[in-house]
């Protein structure tokens, strides 16, 4: 069932609550990485090549490069060097890791790539907070089972699987929805390896002028992945992207604003 299809099947979907309905959502499974300096959660989960219409397609378009979503001049040196990337690398090296099948070829996988929600105003800026959350439990006919919903505003919301007694389920099951102009998925590590699969898929659904300051870095990777394409299909070899599937770690920020310092 796709996207849309469920959509419409299921009806209530993000609209809950406040009615707010939020254009995007992911699920997967969700846990607590605690310090003394605070508490982040995550939730692990996977982006898709192909244009499935399904969320983990989704999720591959709305995964954005620090470089395409941050204000570079409000960095320091060593968050430059953080957030840089070698786009020759990535053509040359890693696109040809998915692309280019050798004569005599081993598994590879790339480790998860870690994404953190950030709050954006309405003109496309990064803010320093999102609103603060709301707290309430709902059903939802997704799973067919109830959720404890954390709300921040229009912007996103966390739903957590829980059971009639509003105990959180011993399956950490846990579902993101979020209004891609007012929340955006930042990646924030592992940009080398996403940007490999964001390119080649900006490439084959010709979707480089629909991404935030992408078309900028079309001239180094659109005519390189044609060719490795082209030469694929030239030497007979079949590439299912569909079965590419890149791990995800979302990361989000629990506390109240101003009780942590500001992410880095």
């Amino acid at each position: 069932m796709t996207d849309n299809t469920e959509s419409a099947a299921l009806g209530g979907i993000g609209l809950l609550g406040s009615k707010q309905h939020y254009a995007n959502h992911i699920d997967g499974i969700y846990g607590i990485f605690a310090t003394p300096a605070g508490r982040v959660c995550y939730l692990q989960t996977k982006a898709k090549l192909i244009a499935d219409g399904s969320s983990h397609s989704q999720l591959t378009k709305a995964l954005i490069p620090a470089r395409e979503a941050l204000n570079i001049q409000e960095m320091d040196f060593n968050q430059l060097l953080q957030r840089d990337l070698d786009d020759h690398r990535i053509a040359t090296k890693l696109i040809p890791y998915i692309l280019d099948l050798p004569a005599v070829a081993l598994p590879g996988f790339y480790p998860p790539v870690v994404a953190v929600i950030l709050p954006f105003n309405a003109q496309q800026q990064p803010i320093e907070y999102f609103e603060p959350p709301q707290e309430e439990f709902s059903d939802d006919p997704y799973y067919g089972s109830k959720f404890k919903m954390v709300t921040h505003g229009s912007a996103y919301r966390i739903q957590y699987l829980v059971d009639q007694n509003n105990v959180p389920s011993p399956i950490p099951i846990a579902v993101i929805r979020w209004n891609p102009d007012a929340a955006k998925m930042v990646i924030m590590d592992g940009q080398h390896r996403a940007m490999s699969l964001i390119a080649i898929e900006r490439t084959i659904n010709r979707s480089w002028n629909t991404a935030p300051k992408g078309a900028r870095y079309q001239p180094f990777y659109e005519d390189h992945i044609q060719k490795l394409l082209d030469k694929a299909k030239r030497d007979g070899l079949t590439l299912d992207l569909s079965r590419v599937e890149l791990p995800v770690t979302i990361c989000w920020f629990p506390e109240e604003p101003g009780q942590l310092p500001r992410p880095r």
